[in-house]
């Protein structure tokens, strides 16, 4: 399900339940979707689209915020039906020239897109028009390296994609990422503080209309982060094993631990920060992801129940 919001005259917030992200989407100065959602959901993107009477032949231009599936799951679908072009920051735009299925997660996290075209990499002060907005791009690494942000100073508004939601933000994921990963999303967090920003419209989950104490939370998160990393990697598991349990559709229990360790990142993660104890490191994570009930059991598999990526 999706809620529909007008932020402006012609450009809208589209707020949709987990997997996929929440779009924007504006009719002028052309048919322009920001974030193209999972593709397992593009079902569901090309309703919202007919219910602004659109199709997807009518998309002239796709703007991606990063290169993540739940974030560009949908580009090769839509850049096939209408030929539009491709816009993200130009550090995703170098992975997508590159086919790097590491450096967009896709093959790291075993959770798939098909690569697509990109025809533009943006950078940080770049602007275009978003229906009566102007959109200034902010380059806001941390979740990403590329990822990047837009605000609207006319209506003091931030599109804030997986730099802050209202109760949480994206993973920090420093194998792919870098080691540096979890000291700039803290810069990024602070220069986004600073912004005059009344409204923020996140990534995944709703708005959120009081942004200083969210982001305040957040810094106290990443503060605890720094000062114990295994807060930080322990969340990458709980968030990885729930989002891959949705986007499977559930996955049966017995043999869920071999998959893991047939992915790329379950090993190294846990080679990297748990000394390499795949089988007790799975056990805790799977007791708190079910305890925090970002997964339940049912029968003999795991099934997704809602979760923050």
């Amino acid at each position: 399900m999706w809620t529909t919001t007008e932020i402006a005259p012609g450009a809208w917030f589209v707020q949709r339940d987990w997997l996929s992200c929440n779009h924007f989407i504006a009719r002028d100065p052309q048919l322009t979707l920001i974030d193209t959602g999972f593709d397992g959901d593009l079902d569901e993107t090309v309703s919202i689209l007919k219910q602004m009477g659109a199709e997807p032949r009518d998309v002239e231009l796709i703007v991606n915020t990063h290169c993540h599936c739940d974030h560009a799951g949908g580009n090769r679908f839509f850049t096939d039906a209408s030929g539009c072009d491709v816009w993200m920051h130009a550090a995703e735009k170098a992975r997508i020239d590159a086919r790097d299925d590491i450096g967009t997660w896709w093959r790291f996290h075993d959770t798939w897109a098909a690569f697509f075209d990109v025809n533009r990499g943006l950078e940080e002060g770049d602007e275009f028009r978003f229906g009566p907005l102007t959109l200034q791009v902010l380059h806001a690494p941390g979740h990403s390296r590329g990822l990047m942000v837009l605000y609207a100073p006319e209506i003091k508004a931030l599109f804030s994609a997986d730099a802050v939601w209202q109760g949480d933000m994206g993973v920090i994921n420093p194998i792919v990422e870098g080691e540096d990963a979890l000291e700039r999303a803290v810069e990024t967090l602070r220069r986004l503080d600073a912004l005059n920003v009344a409204t923020v419209y996140p990534g995944h989950g709703p708005v959120v209309t009081n942004p200083r104490p969210v982001i305040a939370r957040l810094l106290r998160k990443l503060d605890r982060y720094a000062t114990t990393p295994l807060m930080m990697h322990t969340d990458h598991l709980r968030k990885m094993l729930a989002y891959i349990v949705m986007t499977k559709g559930g996955m049966r229990e017995a043999g869920f631990f071999e998959y893991l360790m047939g992915t790329v990142w379950y090993p190294q993660l846990v080679d990297r920060y748990f000394g390499g104890d795949y089988a007790g490191v799975y056990d805790e994570t799977i007791q708190g992801v079910l305890r925090t009930r970002m997964m339940v059991r049912r029968g003999d598999s795991f099934y997704g129940v809602g979760s923050d990526k």
